[in-house]
């Protein structure tokens, strides 16, 4: 099983692929091969000039053929002038492989996060907060300004109140671990 990658200039039109590519077609069949498959891939920019062309238009031919005709079927696409570049190569024979990856259950993920992330230092932020929000709904009006905390205060407690770090290496490491297939 070969595969032939061939550009056809721009100055041709999609039109014309048609007729160069029964033509190439033709070249594979004189030689007794079979073609397979045949795809056109599109026009696209090439990356430098080629012989003052930047364009062209991309088809790809899967083919099976005796593997000493490859040589002439070479020579015979270099002669072609509607083929500005080609490539043969000897292509894999592979079927697509679908592998279906096992669910995993949230509860799964939630255990394996628990473990990692410490809840109740990410939850007592949460609850100072609320006992905040009590407090000041308990408090009475006649409250002063003496009795609040400075903002000083405020700066302090939060940074006292941030979480535990985590270690990113070990929460890497699980997540590789339930990705395996």
């Amino acid at each position: 099983m070969y595969e032939l990658l061939y550009i056809v200039p721009a100055p041709y039109t999609e039109k014309d692929l048609g007729g160069i590519s029964q033509k190439i077609k033709k070249i594979i069949s004189d030689l007794e091969g079979t073609i397979t498959h045949e795809k056109i891939l599109g026009g696209k920019k090439l990356a430098y000039p080629i012989k003052s062309i930047h364009r062209g238009f991309y088809l790809l031919v899967r083919f099976d053929i005796n593997a000493k005709k490859i040589n002439e079927l070479n020579q015979k696409l270099k002669l072609t002038s509607e083929v500005l570049r080609h490539m043969i190569t000897a292509a894999l024979e592979t079927k697509p492989r679908l592998r279906k990856r096992p669910k995993r259950k949230k509860e799964e993920f939630d255990d394996i996060f628990k473990e990692e992330i410490k809840e109740p230092a990410l939850d007592r932020a949460a609850e100072d907060k609320k006992e905040e929000k009590d407090v000041s709904a308990d408090a009475s009006p006649e409250t002063s300004e003496e009795e609040e905390t400075p903002p000083e205060a405020k700066e302090e407690e939060k940074k006292s109140e941030k979480p535990k770090k985590v270690n990113l290496k070990k929460l890497g490491e699980k997540i590789d671990e339930l990705l395996k297939i």
